[in-house]
């Protein structure tokens, strides 16, 4: 699991892992844990295909969670062997397809980053195919941060995918003298962003190649290991940081921007750039740091300048009042940036953010309408000075290990956001992902050792004035209808008649009550004219009016 290895290095060594007490931390949330889940998890998605869950491990299996009472039933869906994809990172779904990401090869010396594409079929049959991969390219072995985060485009129509550094803080990683000198890769520290219709495509081991073709979408990245669209339509980002204690960002991406990796995270200038770097010195590098016993921080003569002219753009500022804890640079003293009536860019340092998620469709209530979520993956710890086994530190005066709620607001002036992070739930072990389905937020755990990682359901409050109608479009339509709604009952009815009352389909469907989900009707050969959905779910029945074009015109 390579999240952030060095983390997980420690939980995995923990001999003694104490019970988990997860608890709201504000008011009207509720939480409970739903089941144990398999060691390794990855990556939690509601599926409104299959009316499920679906959650992921790092080996390549995708398991489905059908609901039952007051549970799920989970049973083993797809292996690595199906869809190919050994080391699997990210999961998402839009319709019938199925988009994974991650490597092949990832303890190799050599890795080929993939994205595959499973195009399922109404009798359970999926067509999996090579959406993009890479040309092989070195591994590092430590710090090493390959394929990581995955987005859809809300229309469904473009996947972007984040492709991590091979290292720490962009300094030389041989992997043991195979690869002498070398630090990133033409096809590393960048978000790249491809169509879904796509199939097939290569991402050449080529900087002057990738910068005139059309997929690089972002450069500057260490670790952008969780994307996702704003309801507004723009992309955000949450990193992880290096070893030492520097801010943790969250990013707006913005095409042709450049995040300041390796010479700027988050707003800390990287000192290994500068000759005469002396660690002994250094007040955010942790004395006893899994990096420094590597031997990754010393004077480095021959690290790169940026190249002339480079602008970096800035992360999102947090005006707290949680998650927003920092080190001055001068002194190593610990301060809470909200308390002073200021902000940082971004989080504390170490809590690893993850499983970033919108509410894009409005199901919450306020203060959560529309607003983001994220997790902390690790634990923190309560003095400048407490680190746990393996010389590894967590986020400093920080519980971490979180649901935090997100809510963004636009700088004109700085044509950034604002981002204000409040702590909602507590007591996790390892929270890696989060989904949210209806007004329900489910979290996984990767979990340590000791202590089954599992599903918890986080129940959100409702938004009352979210509007219950179905919203049925194109309209009008030429050769696909599509409906969104969100179903209170499991099971619905999908009617179509034509202009003069005839019925031309009913079809029953399984739904995940709650939680906004999508139909897709195949109408290419019916004829141009005037028609009539009807959908019935349970007492309520809406019937909504639309026009079908015909598909030359």
């Amino acid at each position: 699991m390579r999240i952030k290895s060095e983390l997980l290095l420690l939980l995995l060594c923990l001999s003694v892992a104490l019970a988990r007490a997860q608890s709201p931390l504000v008011p009207d949330v509720q939480v409970r844990r739903v089941m144990d889940v398999q060691p390794h998890s990855v990556r939690v998605v509601f599926d409104p295909y299959t009316a499920s869950l679906l959650y992921n491990t790092s080996d390549g299996n995708i398991y489905r969670l059908e609901p039952q009472g007051n549970g799920f039933r989970e049973s083993l869906l797809h292996t690595a062997a199906e869809h190919g994809v050994e080391f699997l990172m990210s999961m998402r779904v839009h319709g019938p397809y199925l988009y994974l990401a991650g490597n092949i090869g990832n303890r190799n010396p050599y890795t080929v980053g993939i994205i595959k594409k499973g195009t399922r079929f109404p009798d359970g049959s999926v067509h999996w195919s090579t959406l993009v991969q890479t040309e092989p390219y070195e591994t590092a072995g430590d710090y090493d941060h390959m394929i990581g985060g995955m987005a859809l485009s809300p229309d469904g129509d473009s996947l972007y995918f984040s492709n991590g550094s091979r290292g720490d803080h962009g300094e030389v990683n041989s992997r043991s003298g195979m690869f002498p000198g070398l630090r990133n890769t033409p096809l590393t520290t960048k978000v790249f962003c491809v169509r879904t219709d796509s199939e097939g495509l290569i991402l050449h081991y080529d900087s002057a190649d990738l910068a005139e073709g059309p997929y690089l979408f972002v450069s500057g990245v260490r670790n952008f290991f969780d994307m996702d669209f704003a309801p507004n339509g723009h992309l955000f980002a949450v990193e992880n940081s290096g070893d030492r204690d520097h801010n943790e960002e969250m990013n707006w991406l913005r095409k042709g921007r450049h995040y300041g990796f390796p010479w700027v995270m988050g707003e800390t200038v990287n000192p290994l750039q500068y000759p005469g770097y002396d660690y002994t010195t250094d007040k955010l590098l942790p004395q006893n740091s899994y990096g420094k016993l590597l031997g990754l921080f010393g004077s480095d003569s021959t690290f790169p300048p940026p190249p002339p002219g480079l602008h970096f753009t800035d992360p999102v500022i947090n005006m707290g009042p949680d998650c927003d804890k920092f080190k001055d640079t001068a002194t190593g003293d610990i301060y809470d940036a909200s308390d002073m009536g200021i902000g940082i860019k971004t989080f504390t340092a170490h809590r690893s953010p993850l499983g970033l998620i919108f509410d894009r469709y409005s199901a919450l209530a306020a203060p959560y309408t529309g607003s983001g979520f994220m997790l902390g993956y690790s634990k923190g710890v309560d003095s400048a000075n407490a680190f746990y086994p393996n010389n590894l530190g967590g986020p400093f005066l920080d519980s971490s290990e979180d649901l935090v709620h997100l809510q963004l607001k636009y700088d004109p002036a700085a044509d950034n956001y604002r981002v204000y992070s409040t702590r909602i739930v507590g007591g996790f072990d390892g929270p890696v992902d989060a989904e949210l389905a209806g007004n329900r937020i489910y979290v996984i755990e990767n979990g340590s050792a000791a202590e089954s990682p599992g599903l918890y359901e986080v129940t959100m409050p409702a938004n009352p004035a979210k509007e219950k109608r179905p919203l049925v479009y194109p309209n009008p339509a030429s050769d696909v209808l599509n409906l969104r709604y969100a179903p209170e009952n499991p099971t619905l009815v999908i009617e179509v008649f034509s202009a003069t009352g005839q019925q031309i389909t009913k079809t029953e469907y399984t739904t995940y009550p709650g939680a906004d989900q999508e139909w897709e009707l195949d109408v290419s050969r019916w004829k141009p004219g005037i028609y009539y959905c009807r959908i019935t779910d349970g007492n309520n029945r809406y019937t909504e009016r639309f026009q079908l074009l015909d598909p030359s015109w």
